[in-house]
C-alpha cells in the first residue's frame, strides 16, 4: 500500500486558525474543519459556553458517537459470523440432502425397472414424474371446501 504524501492544511475553526498536517485531500479535511466548527459554534450558543469548554463538550461528544458505533460494528461482526455460520450449517445440510436426494433417485429406478419387468403394460402408463396437485385439490379430496372448514 502506498504511502500517501503529508501536506499542510490551514482551516478555520471557531474563529481560530489551524495548521497542520494531512495526508488526506484537502477537501477532506476542511470538510471535517467545517463539521467541528459547527459543532463547537452549537455548543456555544446553546450553553453560553467558551470556545475551549465548548471544544472540550464537543470532543466529549465526538468520542461518545465513537464508541457508540464501535459497539455496534463490534455487535455487526458478530452478527455477520452467526449469519455466517448458519449458513455452512445451511450448506451442510443441503449437501446432505442432495446426496440423499440422488440415493432416492437411484433406488427409485431400480424398483422402476423391477416393476417394468413385472408389469410392463402398467409402468408404460405411469408418467415418470408424477404431477404435484395445488393444496386446494388436496383439500377437497379431505372433504374440505375452499373458505370453509370441515364439520
Amino acid at each position: 500500500m502506498e504511502k500517501k504524501q503529508k501536506k499542510k492544511v490551514k482551516l478555520m475553526i471557531a474563529d481560530n486558525m489551524f495548521t497542520f498536517m494531512s495526508s488526506e485531500e484537502e477537501e477532506y479535511s476542511r470538510c471535517l474543519a467545517t463539521e467541528v466548527d459547527r459543532d463547537i459554534k452549537e455548543v456555544c450558543r446553546c450553553n453560553r459556553k467558551s470556545v475551549s469548554s465548548a471544544a472540550i463538550l464537543t470532543a466529549l461528544n465526538y468520542c461518545d458517537q465513537l464508541h457508540k458505533n464501535a459497539a455496534t460494528a463490534e455487535a455487526l461482526k458478530n452478527q455477520l459470523a452467526g449469519y455466517l455460520a448458519e449458513i455452512i450449517h445451511q450448506q451442510a445440510d443441503l449437501e446432505a440432502l442432495e446426496k440423499e436426494n440422488r440415493r432416492l433417485r437411484e433406488e427409485n429406478a431400480v424398483y422402476r425397472a423391477r416393476l417394468k419387468e413385472e408389469y410392463p403394460k402398467v409402468v408404460s402408463k405411469t408418467p415418470t414424474v408424477l404431477p404435484v396437485r395445488p393444496v386446494h385439490y388436496l383439500l377437497s379430496d379431505m372433504g374440505v371446501q375452499k373458505g370453509k372448514k370441515s364439520s
